[in-house]
């Protein structure tokens, strides 16, 4: 038997406030997983644990698809319950929050990054590098 929607919130909060290390009562299941901060790896990680406690399985985007513990909690709970390695997200369910995927790399003699590189720039006095950063 699955558990309930508030046996889901209370695990939610339980494990949210531990992971970030806040009070559980600091936690508002009402209030977006992106207002704590959390990573997009806290996010993947808590999902996994998720997936263990309900024993069945669930997507890692889960976070951003109900993206507040209330949502989250009671989609799941009105899931059946489910050991047959199905994946229970809906995905035309959307949230509608902004997502960032910013990443750089880059190597250049003589410069440890994305720093090093400007570095070495200035030092150009600018002839053969133009940076808008």
């Amino acid at each position: 038997m699955s558990p309930s929607k508030k046996e889901i919130i209370h695990w939610l909060v339980t494990q949210l406030a531990d992971a970030l290390g806040i009070e559980a009562g600091e936690i508002d299941p009402g209030e977006s997983f992106a207002s704590y901060g959390l990573s997009s790896r806290e996010a993947v990680t808590l999902s996994g644990d998720l997936e263990e406690w309900l024993g069945r399985r669930l997507q890692p985007t889960l976070a951003w698809e109900y993206p507040t513990i209330d949502s989250l909690a009671g989609y799941l709970a009105a899931q059946p319950d489910s050991k047959e390695g199905k994946t229970i997200s809906d995905p035309g369910t959307v949230a509608q929050e902004p997502i960032a995927i910013v990443g750089i790399g880059c190597r250049f003699p003589g410069a440890d990054g994305p720093d090093g590189i400007l570095a070495l720039a200035a030092g150009w006095g600018g002839r053969h590098f133009r940076s808008t950063l």
